[in-house]
């Protein structure tokens, strides 16, 4: 990394031209970030950062209401109004390096961390408590443990039994990887969503009501699942279809999910896999 306090010093000359003209001030500033990588004040990593932070600050600059935060040791590049909490932002173009325990003693007194991970393909807003998650050994992102909800068990005679299948799982929201823990738990609660929904349809409700009811049990079973776990469940899903060809109805399996912790920023995407991974779970 470059000199800290060069990179500093070159990052508040930076911003500094920015809030004066901050609109063709952009163009000016990354020439400048060029200018000192080639004369050596900055080095790969220190120029791909700043570039980074002056990326983030020109997309999300006005909506979030950032200001730049001096170099004190907080971790922290912005502060801004995410969500309508203010927040202390650290942009980065890898979470890898990334470490819950930089951002634990500021969070342990009510601060809230957000880690913008800036890539070719965008932005991506973090809750910095996710990094106490395991790492995606693929991209070394975080994987979110949640549950797969199944059909009810039967016996090899055909007879219900009234108990329903579960699966503890994991997701990885930046590169879709999935995994799935050994071993398949039960209970004769939680019906699944799809069942719940069955039921509900049947009753001659509107589809407001039933909706709002589905609502209301899908929020159940999630609190439910996330309290009884550790690591805590961030969300539940189903199996569904993916939709591949809309005119020729084609379409492959994937996980569904229903109802995701608030801590995820937003909801995680459909995942596409293969149909076995459904196998311990659905007849």
């Amino acid at each position: 990394m470059s000199n800290v306090t060069e990179y500093n010093r070159i990052r508040r000359i930076v911003f500094s031209h920015l809030h004066q003209d901050p609109i063709s001030g952009l163009a000016t500033v990354r020439e400048w970030i060029d200018h000192y990588k080639n004369c050596g004040s900055l080095d790969d990593r220190g120029r791909k950062g700043l570039l980074a932070e002056v990326a983030f600050y020109e997309q999300y600059g006005r909506d979030l209401q950032l200001t730049v935060a001096a170099d004190v040791g907080d971790h922290a590049d912005f502060v801004g109004c995410y969500n309508g909490s203010m927040v202390r932002i650290d942009v980065t173009t890898n979470i890898g390096v990334k470490k819950v325990e930089e951002y634990a003693p500021f969070m342990n007194q009510g601060i809230m961390y957000k880690i913008a991970l800036m890539s070719d393909c965008g932005c991506e807003i973090i809750d910095a408590r996710l990094l106490s998650l395991r790492r995606c050994p693929v991209c070394s992102g975080y994987l979110v443990p949640f549950i797969l909800m199944g059909t009810e068990r039967y016996t090899r005679t055909g007879m219900a039994t009234g108990e329903f299948r579960q699966m503890q799982c994991y997701c990885c929201p930046l590169c879709g990887l999935l995994e799935k823990s050994e071993g398949i738990f039960t209970n004769t609660m939680m019906l699944p969503v799809n069942a719940v929904f069955s039921e509900l349809n049947g009753l001659g409700w509107s589809k407001r009501e039933v909706q709002l009811e589905l609502n209301n049990y899908t929020n159940y079973v999630f609190k439910y699942f996330r309290d009884v776990s550790d690591p805590k469940n961030l969300a539940i899903a189903v199996q569904s279809d993916l939709n591949t060809d809309w005119k020729h109805g084609d379409s492959i399996p994937a996980v569904q999910f229903l109802c995701c912790d608030k801590l995820l920023g937003s909801p995680l995407s459909p995942v596409a896999c293969h149909a076995s991974f459904f196998d311990d779970i659905v007849d």
